[in-house]
């Protein structure tokens, strides 16, 4: 049972995971005349996908859109804001060794393979490879061979990418040389 704590927030992690029982629940709460007081909560509900999207999709049910849909805001993904992924490696170190240890617990090279990484799991798989790698840290500092498999392959990925968009095998040559001084210039801070 819901019960409405004043100014307090609620937050939804993820919408769609809900089952359409707890979404009534949900909506029969939002509809409650508790909510029509004054300091009721804030609700904010997450999910990975538009939410007229989901309804047309039955993954969130329509009464319950008419009070969410109030305001929606649309976060890029991770892999669309990469200028956001050191100030979040910096925030979840710092959660996960209790602010005893910040981003410089990487390497170089092992931010370079981060940062290339696309990301799909968003910032949830990005705070899961943060808590891996803190967890099972045996070093200071976090080195290319700790990352996931999934992480290191990206370069290879991006490798494909280049090749795949030039026609001419000496241009892409010359991107990849290119690309691999740029690399070496930035590891050895020139």
């Amino acid at each position: 049972e819901l019960v409405a704590l004043g100014n307090s927030t609620l937050f939804v992690p993820n919408i769609i995971d809900i089952p359409q029982e707890n979404q009534e629940a949900l909506a029969e709460f939002l509809n409650s005349p508790a909510m029509e007081q004054k300091n009721t909560p804030r609700v904010i509900v997450n999910g990975n996908r538009v939410l007229n999207h989901l309804i047309e999709k039955e993954k969130v049910i329509d009464n319950l859109r008419l009070r969410l849909g109030q305001v929606q805001l649309r976060m890029l993904p991770l892999r669309e804001r990469r200028e956001d992924l050191i100030p979040l490696l910096n925030t979840y170190v710092a959660r996960l060794s209790n602010n005893t240890k910040d981003v410089s617990v990487f390497s170089a090279d092992a931010l370079s393979k981060m940062l290339e990484y696309e990301w799909p799991g968003n910032t949830e798989e990005l705070y899961q490879e943060v808590e891996r790698l803190i967890v099972s840290g045996n070093n200071n500092i976090v080195s290319t061979s700790q990352l996931a498999t999934r992480v290191i392959g990206s370069s290879v990925k991006h490798l494909y990418r280049i090749m795949r968009n030039r026609t001419d095998l000496n241009v892409a040559i010359e991107d990849l040389e290119r690309r691999m001084i740029t690399e070496s210039l930035k590891k050895n801070n020139w």
